[in-house]
């Protein structure tokens, strides 16, 4: 019997034929639901209908709110009956049928994509991850997944990989209400008591410092975004679904959750990862690194002539912009410079969506003959038409009370430990 498949449907989107497709041995990494769907769309192009209805009927018996697997078991139903036209027929809403199509699309990309599971292959914003920083977490929304990786002393890994739900206007958010998820790096500022959300958030919840540094520099606004579960009827929601947050399955939020350290780990979300070696970046990274130490040897030197070299004609330290910062910064550099100035614990992340543009995040281990102080800075540097690195903003790693906007009392947050930020 000739079968009117749905997964060659979708797979016609983005290759020439249902078997050229390059099978990649699934990574242990990918969630144990989305794993056994994908075998079971394998087993499909494959022809071995039998097997697959077998092992659709046992997901979606474990796993009953796995809407995916519903609409891929219907269809097969109704292709036995020759009655279906194109997937989705055992759903009447047409934008339904489209979300669900794309779904499996990206789905099935994933897993197969070479590039992503080529060990070494990083994404492109990974510049310098300290010693400190145990994990870090890159969310693609093109990928529409989250990818955590370890730094285990000897480099970065993949170690997880989720499936990921955005805002339902997509990314690069700017305004609150715009529906939108924010692109750029930020870190997680606390982890909320579950007992205290509704049950929208799903199993646990992550806030993030939305409106960073560079967003209130850029006069972006809205609060409240978040790395959240899901609905405890739900087992994903669609791939636009929320207000700005990214909603991950319930079992992947708990993993983080429950996480060492899981508070002040770096989320980088971008609209799209490019996935290099860690060669490619390293000479970037050793450009940055000797301008930063260049930075510090001028700080503690002293001078405004050296000092203010270093420093944006847009620089703002959130206080003092331009001209009066860049002073601000010389005069204190002058009345300090007796004293030492060390930095260590150095980490350096690309921005998404612009190249030129670098989050460098280190201690700064300052001695004076009264006594010593060690604070964490975040600086964000901008590459300028004359070719040379310098800061456009300069603050604390400290999170701010908008940071915590609109987080119900009953969650009672757990507040990040600033001594390890990165």
């Amino acid at each position: 019997m000739k079968f009117l498949l749905i997964v060659a449907i979708v797979l016609a989107t983005f290759s020439t034929g249902l078997h050229t497709a390059p099978r990649i041995e699934p990574s242990p990494m990918v969630d144990e639901s989305e794993l056994q769907l994908l075998d079971i769309i394998t087993k499909i192009e494959d022809g071995d209908i039998a097997t697959a209805e077998v092992e659709l009927s046992e997901l979606i018996s474990r796993q009953p709110n796995f809407r995916l697997a519903h609409l891929v078991y219907g269809d097969l139903m109704l292709s036995r009956t020759n009655t279906l036209r194109a997937m989705g027929g055992t759903l009447a809403d047409r934008s339904e049928i489209i979300s669900f199509k794309e779904e499996i699309n990206r789905r099935i990309t994933h897993l197969r994509s070479e590039v992503i599971h080529t060990e070494n292959m990083i994404p492109d914003v990974l510049l310098k991850v300290s010693a400190s920083q145990k994990q870090v977490i890159v969310i693609d929304e093109e990928e529409s997944r989250a990818h955590v990786f370890r730094n285990d002393g000897f480099g970065l890994s993949l170690v997880e990989d989720y499936f990921a739900t955005f805002g339902r206007n997509g990314a690069a958010k700017t305004v609150e209400g715009d529906g939108r998820t924010p692109t750029g790096v930020y870190f997680i500022t606390s982890r909320l008591n579950p007992l205290g959300l509704d049950d929208l958030y799903g199993d646990g919840a992550l806030p993030l410092n939305y409106p960073n540094e560079l967003d209130q520099l850029l006069g972006r606004t809205g609060y409240g975004i978040w790395l959240h579960g899901v609905p405890s009827d739900t087992y994903n929601r669609p791939l636009y679904a929320t207000q700005g947050c990214i909603a991950l399955v319930n079992s992947n939020i708990v993993d983080l959750y429950n996480t060492p350290n899981i508070q002040n780990t770096p989320v980088i979300i971008t609209q799209s990862i490019n996935w290099v070696s860690v060669e490619e970046t390293a000479a970037l990274k050793e450009q940055l690194l000797d301008r930063v130490e260049e930075w510090r040897i001028a700080s503690a030197s002293g001078g405004i002539n050296k000092y203010d070299g270093f420093y944006s004609s847009s620089f703002s330290d959130g206080v003092l912009d331009n001209s009066a910062g860049i002073e601000e910064k010389g005069i204190s550099a002058i009345s300090s410079s007796e004293d030492s100035l060390e930095l260590s614990d150095i980490s350096l992340y690309r921005y998404p969506g612009d190249e030129n543009l670098v989050v460098a995040s280190f201690d700064q281990n300052f001695s004076s003959p009264i006594g010593s102080e060690v604070s964490r800075i975040r600086q964000y540097w901008t590459l300028e038409a004359e070719g040379v690195w310098k800061i456009l903003h300069e603050g604390t790693g400290e999170y701010e009370p908008v940071h915590f906007k609109g987080i119900p009392e009953a969650a009672m947050p757990i507040v990040a430990d600033m001594s390890s930020t990165n």
